[in-house]
C-alpha cells in the first residue's frame, strides 16, 4: 500500500506556503481551547478561542479581537496547546464563521496539517481491506513499539497507528474506536502491548487486546481474551442502534462463523 503523508509534524526550511482562494492565515495567541464532538466526522476536534494579533487584508477578521478556529483531534498534536501560546493558523471559514483549520504553524518552526484544500479532515482515512481480519488467540503476540502514524478509519471509527518496532519493522496496529480512547494515545508514545497477528500478502497487522502506554503509564484493556471488544454495549455504542457496526468486524460469534 502506498504510504500516506504523515499528519505529524513537519519541520520548515524558512520558506513560505501560498495561499490558495478562499484561504486566510492570522498570527494569533491562544486564549482557550476545549473539545467538541465533530458530526461530518464523528470524532472528538479541538476548538480554540485565539486573540489576533495580525489582522492583515482579511476582510473578515477586520476589526476582530477574537477568533474561534476549528482543529483536529488533541492526538495529532505532539504537545497540548496552553493559553498564551502563539501560533499561525491557515484555513477556511465554515458557515458559522468559524476557522477551519488546514495548517498551524507552532513555535515558528513545526507545521501539522490537519485538513486538505477542500477542508478534508486528514485524519480520516479508507478503511485498509485485509482478508480473514478477525481476532484469533492462537496468533497472539506481544510487541513494544513506537506510534509514527494515527487516523480513524471512516467506515469503522476505529483509531489505527502506524507503529515501528525496535528492531525498525513497520506494523499496522488496531485499538478501537477513537471515542473509546480519547486522549489516551499520542503520535510518538511508546507503547508495550498484546494482540491477535493478522498477516495478508504479506503485510502485518496486530488487533490489540491490551496495551500500555510508556509516557502515561496507563494499562487498557481493549479486548477479551477472545477478541470480544470491551467497548461493545458501552458509551456511544450503547447509543448505537446497529450492534454490527459499533461491534464492527472484531464481534466473536461473527469471527468465529467467518473462520468456519
Amino acid at each position: 500500500m502506498k504510504r500516506q503523508t504523515s499528519l505529524i509534524a513537519i519541520l520548515l526550511l524558512g520558506f513560505a506556503v501560498p495561499l490558495f482562494a478562499g484561504e486566510t492565515e492570522i498570527t494569533g495567541e491562544v486564549v482557550n481551547s476545549e473539545e467538541i464532538r465533530d458530526p461530518e466526522t464523528n470524532t472528538y476536534i479541538l476548538r480554540i478561542q485565539v486573540r489576533i494579533r495580525n489582522q492583515g487584508e482579511d476582510k473578515q477578521i477586520q476589526n476582530q479581537e477574537m477568533i474561534n478556529a476549528c482543529l483536529g483531534p488533541a492526538w495529532m498534536l505532539n504537545d497540548d496547546l496552553t493559553p498564551g501560546d502563539v501560533i499561525v493558523l491557515k484555513g477556511k471559514y465554515n458557515e458559522q464563521n468559524q476557522l477551519m483549520v488546514q495548517e498551524m504553524l507552532r513555535n515558528n518552526n513545526i507545521r501539522f496539517r490537519i485538513r486538505g484544500e477542500n477542508n478534508e479532515p486528514l485524519w480520516i482515512r479508507e478503511r485498509v481491506k485485509v482478508r480473514n481480519q478477525f481476532y484469533n488467540p492462537a496468533t497472539e503476540k506481544s510487541m513494544k513499539c513506537k506510534i509514527d502514524e494515527l487516523y480513524v478509519e471512516k467506515e469503522t471509527g476505529i483509531l489505527v497507528a502506524h507503529t515501528k518496532t525496535q528492531n525498525g519493522e513497520m506494523i499496522q496496529v488496531r485499538f478501537a474506536p477513537e471515542w473509546h480512547l480519547r486522549n489516551q494515545l499520542r503520535i510518538g508514545d511508546e507503547l508495550e502491548l498484546r494482540g491477535s497477528e493478522v498477516k495478508s500478502d504479506g503485510k502485518l497487522m496486530i488487533i490489540a487486546r491490551e496495551m500500555r502506554n510508556l509516557r502515561t503509564r496507563q494499562e487498557v484493556q481493549l479486548r477479551n481474551r477472545e477478541g470480544f471488544p470491551e467497548w461493545c454495549g458501552k458509551g456511544e455504542c450503547e447509543q448505537n442502534r446497529n450492534r454490527e457496526s459499533c461491534c464492527g468486524e472484531h464481534n466473536k460469534d461473527h469471527g468465529r462463523k467467518k473462520d468456519k
